[in-house]
């Protein structure tokens, strides 16, 4: 009821908007301003009075050139002011993010989890790090390696390591090892992906991390591959590889060598 009695009182002054004032500045501007600082008092009256303290102490630098201010810096801080976030917000989207994070490991996910990630990858519940045309590079959500862990996923709808391996995919590929090899050249990092029931999620995605992975696992020279691209599309001629898919089967690239085994 306040903004709009406010709005409509500015709105029948005698003077035609666009028309000058005698202080020289257009009325629309002057309605712009006294609109805005009408939102802010409204704002920090409701966020109670410290945060009305440090409010008005903004909108002192808010002052109309008519009055002998500037808008600039005041606006820019106002709005920084208002749009600080509190701990309750922290705590709210700390906890979207473990409920999202829950719902997406679970099987029934899965087609869901790749829309998002083909379709609205700025509206999932993820911290971006990096990203290029077709893949991302985000912070785990939940992380359990080293000092940083962080997820290489392609933009693509694309569920396990052997669809990545179709050749409709090979810019796809292309796009996100090239992603993971810029993130290595910026840091040392071992790159690991999961397959069968080590997949926690329904989208294949890559764990970058300045740990040591399944560092008792036996490394075999024998299924070893010089790149990320060569291995992906040699693995459906692993002759046993339907028997590891079943159990379980990752491939491995350790920190500071570029060939990749299947563990």
């Amino acid at each position: 009821m306040l903004g709009q009695g406010v709005r409509h009182g500015i709105a029948n002054t005698s003077l035609p908007i666009g028309h000058r004032a005698d202080d020289g500045h257009p009325a629309q501007s002057t309605l712009h301003f006294l609109l805005q600082r009408h939102e802010f008092l409204l704002a920090a009256s409701q966020q109670g009075a410290r945060q009305q303290h440090r409010c008005t102490r903004y909108l002192r630098d808010l002052e109309h050139p008519a009055w002998g201010r500037t808008t600039g810096a005041g606006c820019q801080t106002a709005r920084a002011c208002s749009l600080r976030r509190t701990p309750e917000r922290r705590t709210f989207m700390a906890t979207l993010k473990q409920l999202a994070f829950r719902m997406a490991r679970t099987p029934a996910s899965g087609s869901l989890v790749r829309f998002g990630f083909a379709h609205a990858d700025r509206l999932l519940p993820l911290t971006s790090v990096d990203r290029s045309e077709q893949a991302a590079l985000y912070r785990h959500p939940r992380p359990v390696y080293g000092t940083f862990h962080h997820i290489a996923v392609p933009l693509r709808g694309v569920p396990d390591i052997f669809a990545l391996a179709h050749p409709r995919h090979s810019a796809l590929r292309a796009s996100l090892f090239a992603l993971i090899a810029a993130a290595r050249q910026r840091a040392p990092a071992s790159v690991l992906v999961n397959a069968g029931p080590r997949q926690d999620v329904g989208q294949v995605h890559f764990h970058l991390t300045d740990d040591t992975p399944f560092g008792d696992a036996v490394r075999s020279e024998q299924l070893t591959w010089p790149d990320w691209d060569s291995a992906v599309r040699a693995l459906t001629s692993v002759p046993d590889i339907q028997e590891r898919y079943r159990v379980g089967f990752s491939l491995l690239q350790d920190a500071g060598d570029p060939r990749v085994r299947l563990i």
